[in-house]
């Protein structure tokens, strides 16, 4: 991971890895943490507990479709503040605390 004296997050270089360079590394921006914490995917909030235990969960040659795949369902189902919970293709999977009630 590169961090540090270059002023690179490892968020960034996550992503620059990933995209670019095309290695099975496990980005989390904001959608994808918001899904790992109402799924309880990781012990902690942290960064690096998110994505390593996104990177136990996806195998390293699925994790760019993976990362493209989790940010899409957090834009469009999983949202912040009202999840489109009644098009949720994973609902009764889901116990997070803000789940809502399907019409």
């Amino acid at each position: 991971m590169v961090s540090g004296s270059c002023g690179v997050g490892p968020k960034t270089a996550d992503v620059w890895l990933a995209m670019v360079a095309r290695r099975p590394t496990m980005p989390v921006d904001t959608h994808i943490h918001r899904l790992a914490r109402r799924w309880r995917l990781a012990p902690s909030e942290e960064y690096e507990d998110v994505t390593a235990a996104l990177k136990e969960l996806i195998r390293p040659r699925s994790r760019f479709l993976g990362h493209l795949v989790l940010i899409e369902f957090g834009r469009d189902i999983c949202h912040a503040r009202r999840p489109a919970c009644d098009r949720c293709p994973v609902y009764d999977l889901c116990d997070a605390e803000d789940r809502r009630p399907r019409q």
